[in-house]
């Protein structure tokens, strides 16, 4: 036909003049025709844009014994939220807990800004034990990591809020799963940052020895 799909129809779906005298040298008028068969037609050369995904996979980290490990590079404006999955996560130390700390402006914070609280039930089934954070130095995601890579833990961070400077609170929630004691984790806190510091990444750690698995980082729109 010698023509683009853009030369028949417009952005939105509008024959144009070109497309019209096409149909009549093919022998069809377009205003003969039923609106059934105009939509065909229209679907056939008129290609939707794909929306942008709502939930994108940013990086994924492999770590193995590490000491430390770091999520940066990824925390913009360009996300509203962000969540971070933890897959087959354990550590060369049984039964130490697995900690998370923010990273603003390229420097991990140690010191008295954290606050929250956590359940962390067991499989007995009554047994609810809390554990509140006032002023701490990490959030806990999960009190027991197991040092069997067969007995891997699995956890899930949400960031709530964009990681600008806008906003001097940055809240995290947070659930988890340990194979060490058959424990389940949820959690919700926030950390006070008083300058309004950019958060540019996360870090995790074991509390002792070293940690080993994935860490995938998403970012939502």
């Amino acid at each position: 036909l010698r023509l683009s799909e853009g030369s028949v129809f417009n952005s939105a779906g509008d024959i144009s003049q070109a497309g019209k005298k096409l149909l009549s040298d093919l022998g069809y008028e377009w205003a003969a025709m039923t609106k059934e068969f105009q939509a065909r037609l229209r679907n056939e050369f008129v290609k939707a844009t794909p929306a942008s995904a709502d939930v994108v996979l940013l990086s994924t980290t492999d770590a193995s014994t590490a000491s430390t490990v770091d999520l940066t590079g990824n925390f913009t404006t360009t996300y509203t939220s962000y969540e971070i999955k933890g897959v087959d996560i354990f550590t060369s130390s049984s039964t130490a807990a697995l900690y998370m700390q923010v990273i603003f402006n390229g420097t991990v914070i140690t010191g008295g800004v954290y606050y929250g609280h956590r359940m962390i039930p067991s499989r007995a089934g009554s047994e609810y034990a809390g554990n509140a954070t006032s002023a701490g130095n990490q959030f806990t995601i999960i009190n027991q990591l197991s040092s069997g890579s067969h007995q891997g833990t699995g956890f899930s961070v949400n960031l709530l809020n964009a990681p600008a400077t806008t906003n001097s609170y940055k809240f995290f929630t947070w659930s988890g799963m340990s194979a060490e004691g058959w424990t389940i984790n949820f959690g919700a806190g926030g950390v006070n940052d008083a300058t309004d510091s950019n958060l540019t990444g996360l870090r995790f750690k074991s509390a002792s020895g070293t940690v080993s698995g994935k860490f995938l980082l998403y970012g939502i729109k």
